[in-house]
């Protein structure tokens, strides 16, 4: 199983991201307000494997060298425990 299940890369200009990610994937992207914030969701169909994930603009979205934000699905979050 892939944990990996939800991305979101923080942009400047969402329209200059999504002409980009949209040319480089050859994709649509589908344009959407979340919680205040500006998203382009890529595709993704469900039950196919891979993670979905978006283009976000906003407050809390800064784009720079700290990268995109990266979600992880586990099971149960409480059963995890770091190993020394």
């Amino acid at each position: 199983m892939n944990p990996l299940v939800y991305f979101e890369i923080p942009v400047a200009d969402m329209k200059r991201a999504c002409l980009f990610y949209e040319q480089v994937f050859e994709v649509s992207l589908e344009l959407r307000e979340i919680d205040g914030n500006e998203m382009a969701l890529f595709p993704h169909a469900e039950g196919a494997p891979g993670a979905s994930g978006a283009l976000a603009r906003g407050e809390s979205y800064v784009p720079g060298k700290a990268g995109a934000r990266i979600y992880f699905g586990v099971a149960d979050v409480a059963a995890g425990r770091c190993l020394a």
